[in-house]
C-alpha cells in the first residue's frame, strides 16, 4: 500500500464526512422555515403542550414528519404529499430531497470507512510480518 493511495482514501473519507455534515445543516435550515415550526415558535407554553405539535418521541410534527409517518417507505407518495399545496410545504420538500442526498452521502461515507479499515488491517499485517 502506497502513501499516496492511503492519502487518497483518507481524503475520500473526509470529503464524505464533510458532505454529510453540510447536508445535515441544510436539512435543519430548511425545516426551520416550515410553517409548523414557525407556528410552534409563536405559540404559548400551554398551546405547545396541548396543540399536538409533538409526536410521542418529542419531535415537532412538520410536514416532513407527516410524510414519513403516513407513507413510510413509499417515496413517490411522500413526494406527492410534500408537493401538495394544501398539505405540503416547500421547505419540508426541500428537506426531504436533502435527506435523500444525505442517504447517498452516508453510503459513500460507509464505503470510505470500510476502505480505511481494510488498509488499517493490511498495515497491521505488514507490521507483524516485518522483522
Amino acid at each position: 500500500m502506497s502513501a499516496a493511495k492511503m492519502i487518497a482514501v483518507l481524503a475520500r473519507c473526509e470529503r464524505a464526512m464533510q458532505r454529510n455534515e453540510a447536508l445535515t445543516v441544510r436539512i435543519k435550515a430548511s425545516l426551520i422555515r416550515c410553517r409548523t415550526v414557525k407556528a410552534f415558535s409563536g405559540a404559548t407554553f400551554l398551546e405547545k403542550n396541548a396543540g399536538g405539535f409533538f409526536d410521542g418521541e418529542g419531535r415537532i410534527k412538520t410536514h416532513l414528519w407527516e410524510a414519513y409517518s403516513e407513507y413510510d417507505a413509499d417515496e413517490v407518495s411522500q413526494e406527492e404529499h410534500l408537493r401538495d399545496p394544501d398539505d405540503g410545504c416547500r421547505h419540508c420538500y426541500s428537506a426531504w430531497r436533502l435527506v435523500r442526498l444525505r442517504k447517498k452521502a452516508r453510503q459513500e461515507l460507509g464505503a470510505a470507512r470500510r476502505l480505511v479499515r481494510h488498509y488499517g488491517k493490511e498495515a497491521i499485517k505488514a507490521e507483524k510480518a516485518a522483522p
